[in-house]
């Protein structure tokens, strides 16, 4: 299984993601950004997977609509910046922060003190509904 912690509905419209990155980086020491543009990284990976794909005489149906995909994703979302918390004790989170939503996954059980940890944390910052869930995984 693979846990999630979902922050959605932010009270304001938006929130100031640098504010939210740098509580985060405070309150979580060892926590990094990993990417300072998720939509930039996300189109280089797709890019790579395209002509990966071509290389091997597979080439993608439609790769404009692929990368259309993540240019709508990031006209909904806006500014978004993907993070590595380590939430103690072994807890690694990864996920992305947006104007608009929190999403972190873990594989660890909603009653670790990590996961648990940062659901009151992201609830401390009054930012919107917070939601701790398991979703189906790769080990499922």
């Amino acid at each position: 299984m693979i846990y999630i912690i979902k922050v959605d509905k932010y009270y304001k419209s938006t929130c100031d993601i640098d504010y939210v990155l740098r509580s985060l980086l405070l309150a979580f020491p060892g926590s990094e950004v990993t990417s300072e543009d998720s939509f930039e990284t996300e189109r280089a990976r797709v890019r790579s997977f395209i002509e990966a794909r071509e290389r091997a005489g597979r080439p993608v149906n439609n790769p404009a609509a692929l990368l259309g995909s993540i240019d709508s994703k990031e006209m909904y979302y806006g500014k978004a910046k993907n993070v590595l918390v380590r939430a103690g004790e072994g807890c690694i989170l990864q996920g992305w922060i947006t104007s608009i939503n929190i999403l972190l996954r873990s594989n660890r059980a909603p009653t670790d003190s990590g996961i648990d940890t940062m659901a009151v944390f992201l609830k401390s910052l009054n930012l919107g509904d917070v939601e701790v869930r398991a979703v189906a995984g790769p080990d499922s």
